[in-house]
C-alpha cells in the first residue's frame, strides 16, 4: 500500500508541476483474480494504447491534459470497460468481467476423405508489401505506417452458399518483422454484427503468434477451433501488441531515432476497390485506401491474409 500511496504522490505532482504522468495497474478477472495478459488498453479518441505485459501490468505515460479523458481496457471473452483515468490511476486494480459465452457443441466425427476445399485470397508473397508514410517532422523520410496503439487490421470475408457444412482449415498472414529477434501478434476472429460491424469474437481467447525475423508467410491451422462462416461474414483480424518484445528503433537522415513495433502485416494492390477495417481510439473503422500505381489505373491495399475451408 505504501507503493501505492507513493505513485500515486508522483502522479500527482507531475500533474501539478504541468508534466507528463504515468498511469500503471494491473487487469484482472473480477472473479479469480487471474491476471489477464496482453489485455487491450487505449485512450478513448486518440490514438494513443498499450497491452499489459504477460503478468497483466501496464505503464502508460501521458501528458497531463489527458487527466480526465478515459481509457477503454478489453480482453477475448470479458466485457469492455471503459474507466475514467482518474479513477484509473486509484484503483488497484483494474477488473473485467467474464462474459458468459455459450460455445457450439463440437461434434467428433469419423475420420474420412475430405471431399472439397476452398482457399479464399490466396496472395503472392512476391506482390506483397508493408504500408509506409510520410514521417510527422520530417516528410521525406517514409515509414512503416500504423498508429502505436494496439489496433487491429481486419479483412471481411462474406458468407457464401458454397460455404455451407464447411470449416475454417487455416488462416495465412504475410508479415514483416524489423526486429532482429522473434516478435508477436495476436490473431483475431469476429462474427459481423447486423450493420456489418466486427463484433462477436469467435476464438473465445487470445492466440498469440510467435514471428522470426523478416519476412515470412505465417500459416495458422484453425482445424481444432471448428469455426464456421457465419452468415454475417467474418473478419479476420491483426492485432498489434505494444510490448517492450516487439520494440525496435529506427534513424532518419538527421540521426533522430523513431519507434518501430513489429511486425507489420502485409498487403497487396488490386484494381478492385477493397475496403479493411481498423479498430483505432477504441472504435472501428472500414478504411479504404489507394496507393501509387506507375501507370493511369487506381490501385487499392488489401490485406495480405488468405483462409482455407475444408468440408
Amino acid at each position: 500500500m505504501k507503493i501505492f500511496n507513493i505513485i500515486i504522490f508522483l502522479v500527482l505532482t507531475s500533474i501539478l508541476n504541468g508534466q507528463t504522468f504515468t498511469l500503471s495497474n494491473v487487469v484482472v478477472d473480477s472473479k479469480s483474480q487471474e491476471k489477464l495478459p496482453f489485455a487491450n488498453i487505449m485512450v478513448v479518441n486518440y490514438n494513443i494504447g498499450i497491452n499489459s505485459d504477460d503478468e497483466g501490468k501496464f505503464e502508460l505515460i501521458l501528458p497531463d491534459s489527458l487527466l480526465q479523458e478515459s481509457i477503454k481496457i478489453s480482453y477475448v471473452g470479458y466485457e469492455t470497460l471503459t474507466l475514467s483515468i482518474s479513477k484509473a490511476i486509484c484503483v488497484k486494480e483494474i477488473c473485467l468481467i467474464p462474459k458468459d459465452i455459450s460455445l457450439d457443441e463440437i461434434v467428433v466425427k469419423p475420420t474420412r476423405k475430405k471431399l472439397k476445399i476452398i482457399e479464399i485470397n490466396k496472395f503472392n508473397k512476391k506482390d506483397c508489401l508493408v504500408r509506409y508514410s510520410p514521417m510527422e517532422r520530417n516528410p521525406n523520410i517514409m515509414i512503416p505506417t500504423r498508429p502505436h496503439e494496439p489496433t487491429i487490421e481486419a479483412i471481411y470475408f462474406p458468407y457464401k452458399d458454397e460455404y455451407r457444412n464447411m470449416k475454417i482449415k487455416e488462416i495465412s498472414l504475410r508479415i514483416t518483422n524489423y526486429k532482429e529477434s522473434s516478435t508477436s501478434f495476436n490473431l483475431r476472429l469476429y462474427e459481423g454484427d447486423e450493420n456489418g460491424i466486427p463484433s462477436k469474437s469467435l476464438l473465445g481467447k487470445n492466440l498469440i503468434i510467435e514471428t522470426s525475423k523478416g519476412r515470412e508467410t505465417i500459416s495458422i491451422n484453425l482445424e481444432n477451433y471448428q469455426i464456421s462462416i457465419p452468415e454475417n461474414g467474418i473478419f479476420i483480424g491483426f492485432e498489434l501488441l505494444i510490448i517492450d518484445k516487439n520494440m525496435s528503433w529506427g534513424y532518419d537522415n538527421k540521426g533522430t531515432r523513431y519507434t518501430l513495433y513489429s511486425p507489420y502485416l502485409n498487403f497487396t494492390r488490386v484494381e478492385k476497390k477493397e475496403y479493411f477495417w481498423l479498430y483505432s481510439k477504441g472504435e472501428w473503422t472500414k478504411i479504404k485506401q489507394v496507393t501509387p500505381s506507375n501507370n493511369d489505373l487506381v490501385l487499392y491495399l488489401k490485406p495480405a491474409v488468405s483462409m482455407i475451408l475444408e468440408d
